[in-house]
């Protein structure tokens, strides 16, 4: 009987499909979980953890459109944390899990892809040095990525299917997505681009007409589901309803900084660079689309409506071709860019890059199959080998050593590595909480500038931390000062008499000098 069921090839691919994607599924659990605790926390995740600690006390977010994104991704931390309890791995956590339900979400489309289609697909989400580096991060950017991503499969399916259940799984999932960052808009702009295209290229008239007919008499459940989504996240259930005028005020705080903050801008071709040194294969996905819309545009003024009777594109290949295309020039136009702002870029370019060469497979010269193999498989080793460069430390990473000779997790030649903390910043934690121990009385003020992650990793010793602006303490006298350990930014003159000076490297733009009492 079993031999029977082997025989039958439907069996054998479904049995194949599983256990394949079974090792999928451990691989990615490792890569995103192995040493999780080893880079040492960004000061942004250093501010987050202090968010969360404030979302706990009532499980109210206090949103301010001044201070920093949505409440979604802080609600779905502090469960994590409430949990798990108060560390790093706890901390980032809620990026994992994200970042691994993001990886498999390709299965939603299993009517509309083969098995191969599918698995490949996670395989390179899987492996993405992108996604796994900001997995590995407590901000909301992977979370983020994971329902932008979520839309756009319920978008494909929406448009073959034509079933209203999509459109109000869209609402919902895009008021969660309006509450995680103020970025939505671009995403929003992107995937109704991206749905424009794929109905333009692979419907006729009357099933666009049809599409457009559903979509309009739904607009209203649409709008309604997706503000109450909103409302009730931003609100904390109607617990706090100032931080819905907050949330309203965040979008235009948040668009006008991306042309303004100079601090944060980089070129236009940023992100084509950091793709080249991380995920270059991914830049044939760009060239490739480009190709494939001039090919189309082409028919189309050709053959006009005609066109579609003759090419028969694959459910869901310009759309994503689309959505990535227009994220990546979006991203690249506005001036504020950072690493962790790429995997809204890099996601969508790694599907299409596999879509489009599974599409090889379907022409009868042997030549198209081997160069999408070819092209898959160095991709795939590419991407792998960058993972494991940029996310561990080459003392842990084993039988690796033969390939990769050397690790960059964090600082220095890491592309994803941005103001980050530095392995000193933990000699600095060292000294000051061995100082605290052996001394229990005494008592650290700090008066840098930059001074995240610290509370967290001076958590315990809350009770004996103090902040200060140096204008602040330029008015006090040094001998008036009843603290033993005294922080201040580099170069900041502040003679301090029976102490000692040491100085630390902070991160990758702060120094400090700090004083401890003799």
């Amino acid at each position: 009987m079993l031999i029977e069921r082997l025989r039958d090839s439907s069996f054998f691919k479904i049995i194949s499909f599983i256990v394949l994607f079974g090792i999928c599924v451990f691989v990615a659990v490792i890569l995103r979980t192995y040493d999780l605790e080893f880079r040492p926390l960004h000061s942004d995740e250093g501010v987050n953890f202090y968010f969360i600690k404030k979302t706990l006390e009532n499980w109210i977010y206090p949103y301010s459109h001044k201070n920093y994104h949505g409440p979604a991704f802080f609600y779905l931390s502090s469960f994590f944390v409430s949990v798990l309890g108060e560390s790093i791995a706890a901390l980032r956590s809620s990026s994992v899990i994200c970042s691994l339900f993001l990886v498999f979400s390709p299965i939603i489309l299993f009517k509309r892809l083969e098995g191969r289609t599918i698995f490949l697909m996670s395989l390179v989400l899987v492996l993405s040095p992108s996604l796994v580096f900001f997995s590995r991060y407590a901000i909301c950017e992977s979370f983020f990525v994971l329902l932008s991503f979520l839309i756009s499969l319920l978008i494909i399916n929406f448009i073959y299917t034509k079933k209203n259940y999509y459109l109000y799984l869209i609402s919902f999932l895009g008021g969660v997505l309006i509450s995680i960052k103020e970025t939505f808009i671009i995403s929003f702009f992107s995937l109704a681009l991206a749905s424009f295209f794929e109905v333009f290229f692979n419907k006729n008239k009357e099933e666009a007409i049809f599409l457009l007919k559903k979509l309009f008499s739904n607009l209203s459940y649409i709008f309604l589901v997706c503000s109450i989504t909103t409302l009730l996240i931003f609100s904390s259930f109607f617990r706090s309803i100032k931080e819905v005028r907050e949330g309203a005020l965040g979008v235009f705080q948040w668009v006008f900084r991306g042309v303004s903050d100079e601090g944060h801008f980089k070129p236009f071709y940023y992100y084509i660079r950091l793709i080249y040194e991380t995920e270059p294969f991914l830049l044939l996905s760009i060239l490739g689309f480009i190709f494939l819309f001039a090919y189309l545009i082409i028919e189309a003024l050709k053959n006009k409506g005609d066109f579609l009777k003759k090419i028969k594109l694959a459910p869901g290949l310009i759309f994503f071709g689309s959505y990535s295309f227009f994220i990546f020039l979006v991203y690249s136009f506005i001036p504020y860019k950072t690493p962790w702002l790429s995997i809204n870029i890099t996601t969508p370019l790694e599907v299409f890059y596999v879509y489009f060469l599974v599409q090889f497979f379907e022409y009868k010269k042997v030549f198209f199959k081997i160069l999408a193999i070819f092209l898959l498989t160095l991709h795939t080793f590419i991407i792998f080998f960058n993972t494991v460069k940029f996310n561990y430390d080459y003392s842990k990473i084993g039988v690796l050593k033969h390939i990769v000779k050397k690790t960059y997790p964090y600082q220095g030649l890491n592309p994803y590595s941005y103001v980050h903390t530095s392995s000193d910043f933990l000699n600095f934690i060292y000294e000051v909480k061995n100082y605290l121990d052996s001394k229990s009385k005494s008592k650290v003020l700090i008066a840098c500038n930059y001074y995240w992650p610290s509370p967290y990793y001076l958590k315990d010793y809350s009770n004996k931390i103090f902040y200060m602006s140096f204008f602040e303490l330029d008015k006090k006298k040094s001998k008036d000062l009843n603290y033993e350990i005294v922080v201040l930014d580099k170069g900041q003159d502040f003679n301090l008499k029976g102490y000692n000076r040491k100085e630390f490297r902070l991160s990758d733009v702060q120094e400090v000098s700090v004083w401890f009492k003799k």
